[in-house]
């Protein structure tokens, strides 16, 4: 199986802490790097996207995002370390609105933030507003609390900061502001060089100021495993609960990667609809929270029960190149073969042979009962398709927040990773141009948004109540 067909989340990428959202306070490479050095790797970087990137202005216009690249380019008028040139390049590689496309740690700079004390929480980011959701400070009594600044600089500042460096598809927030509460210890050490010791400002009950040591990513982690087992991410494929004498399944997706590469998640599928199929369910909460994607086909599979007829998934998959130019700066390979490629009139380059192309099956047992489908901004790349799906066909009421991942398609599929000789920066670049058989109108740009918007509170987080699934089997039960 090529990778084209498996296409692992940039979210597996920030829960490594590589995704890199600006500049620490001391590189890992101590000399700076000159004026013409910067400018060299800013050059190469913007050619390799603009020559490679399956969708470079799907999003934003070509006069756009030169603007952002020239103005870019001008800050770069003095000597200047590796890492405060990444605070520069990011927000300009974000600035294509592509989930998958992410500017990366060099080794050495991860090695360096792994080493740092860094803050020792865990935070949401809730409509603006930036909350304490775990504590590992010595005292541990701080969750709930919002913050209000952090060592002197307003969260307003940070968090828009951090927000403009994030990558994303299109126009969509739910997605960036998950990525940016998720990595936000890590995002403080590489965009303000904060580590050591913080000192938040905090309000609710009162306005307080307190004073915390930093800990390293290991022990954070560690203690995030011991205390709080629940946040951990799931390694399952599925889930399946039968609910209320069987009159409500409830299917939990929690990922499309199926390690093993012998059909073991067709399998499980299979048997889960089977599973409902005997129970004699007429709602099905089809559960895709926090599902950062993976495997095309099992996203498409998963479709394949819940309708009758054969349908159309993806309608086009393109790519710009055959040969890369830069390819001696290229990590790896990653091109797409050249017998899966048909020159179009257009100048594109047609990939064939990936199993969602073409008319599709419909999978038996099919399910024809209602079906809820749960969502969030962490519901992105092969699970955004099958929202979208979903959506299209109307083949679900949907439940929660805007999904991460856009309407109509994705850049993804294969990728190179790009090593920017100078800074030793690496660059995340889809070649694949993901185009989804869909016929309705939607806005360009956008996720999916839930006839029935949930919001959970802070309060809510702590007390571990979910209340998108309670919402959902309000409307299951109503029915």
């Amino acid at each position: 199986m090529t990778a084209l067909h498996r296409r692992t989340s940039r979210l597996l990428l920030l829960a490594a802490g590589v995704l890199l959202m600006g500049a620490a306070a001391a590189s890992a490479l101590a000399a700076p790097l000159s004026a013409a050095q910067l400018q060299s790797d800013l050059q190469l970087a913007r050619g390799a996207l603009e020559e490679a990137h399956g969708g470079v202005y799907r999003y934003t216009p070509k006069a756009d995002l030169d603007r952002v690249f020239d103005a870019a380019a001008r800050k770069l008028d003095r000597p200047m370390e590796a890492i405060a040139f990444a605070r520069i390049l990011a927000p300009a590689v974000a600035a294509l609105r592509c989930g998958h496309t992410a500017v990366l740690l060099s080794p050495a700079l991860k090695a360096e933030m792994e080493q740092a004390l860094l803050l020792p929480l865990d935070v949401k980011l809730l409509r603006g507003r930036l909350y304490i959701l775990r504590d590992f400070d010595g005292a541990g009594k701080l969750a709930g609390r919002e913050i209000v600044s952090i060592n002197g600089v307003a969260i307003g500042s940070v968090i828009e900061r951090l927000l403009a460096a994030a990558p994303g598809d299109g126009l969509i927030t739910t997605g960036r502001a998950q990525r940016v509460a998720r990595k936000f210890k890590e995002e403080l050490f590489i965009q303000f060089g904060m580590q050591g010791k913080f000192t938040l400002g905090l309000r609710a009950p009162k306005r307080e100021s307190v004073t915390l040591a930093g800990q390293t990513l290991a022990a954070l982690r560690q203690a995030s495993v011991n205390r709080y087992p629940q946040d951990q991410y799931s390694h399952k494929f599925t889930e399946l609960s039968l609910l209320d004498g069987g009159k409500i399944a409830r299917l939990q997706v929690f990922n499309f990667t199926d390690e093993e590469e012998d059909d073991e998640g067709g399998a499980m599928l299979k048997k889960a609809f089977e599973k409902i199929e005997a129970s004699g369910a007429q709602t099905l909460l089809l559960d895709l929270r926090d599902n950062g994607g993976g495997e095309d086909r099992l996203g498409k599979l998963v479709f394949s029960y819940l309708v009758e007829a054969p349908f159309p998934y993806y309608e086009a998959l393109t790519v710009q190149r055959e040969r890369l130019s830069f390819a001696a700066h290229v990590e790896g390979s990653a091109v797409i073969p050249a017998a899966m490629l048909t020159a179009r009139p257009d100048g594109l380059f047609a990939v064939k042979g990936h199993p969602n192309l073409g008319m599709q099956k419909p999978s038996l047992p099919t399910f024809r009962g209602k079906v809820i489908a749960l969502i969030n901004g962490r519901s992105f790349s092969t699970t955004a398709e099958l929202i979208t799906q979903l959506h299209d066909k109307q083949r679900a009421t949907f439940v929660g927040e805007e999904s991460g991942g856009a309407y109509h398609g994705n850049n993804s599929g294969n990728d190179v990773t790009l090593v920017l000789p100078n800074s030793d920066l690496r660059i995340a670049i889809p070649l694949v141009t993901y185009k989804l058989a869909v016929s309705g109108q939607h806005a360009n740009g956008r996720g999916v948004v839930p006839e029935v918007e949930v919001l959970p509170s802070m309060q809510d987080y702590l007390a571990g109540r979910d209340v998108v699934l309670e919402k959902a089997l309000g409307i299951a039960r109503a029915q």
